[in-house]
């Protein structure tokens, strides 16, 4: 319900302001996500997190499309959006273990999502450090 006027909204954005923000914006309701889930402790907050969710999935799809031809080019663009894919694949399919793991160990989920949160944040900083590649001639 709302990843589509973000979508909108975010497109507009791609072609006003550097990618490099865009990409870190996005991290940044990446981890505003997780950090909603950590924090999850009444229906309230389950909808936070599902709205965030639903703005970070909107934009990212946009940035997504964009960044790869942008940063990388045309010519291989099928390559890098399959490899892309195929890690994402893999990702979503061995995800979960580290949180199950974690649940097994820890009875809970609260120390793994903590950890979790490392990651948006190394993506905010390479976000804000990430330099649009010169065209050779």
């Amino acid at each position: 319900m709302i990843n589509l006027p973000i979508a909108l909204l975010a497109g507009g954005l791609a072609d006003r302001y550097p990618l490099r923000y865009l990409m870190s914006i996005n991290q940044a309701l990446l981890l505003a996500m997780v950090a909603a889930l950590y924090y999850a402790d009444s229906l309230t907050l389950v909808i936070v997190y599902g709205a965030f969710m639903g703005i970070m999935m909107g934009m990212q799809a946009i940035v997504r499309g964009v960044v790869w031809p942008e940063y990388f080019g045309r010519r291989h663009l099928s390559t890098i959006r399959g490899v892309n894919m195929m890690a994402g694949v893999i990702g979503s399919a061995l995800g979960p273990l580290p949180y199950g793991y974690a649940y097994d160990l820890f009875g809970g989920y609260s120390e793994v999502l903590l950890a979790s949160m490392i990651f948006p944040l190394i993506g905010i900083l390479f976000g804000f450090l990430a330099k649009k590649p010169e065209k050779m001639d």
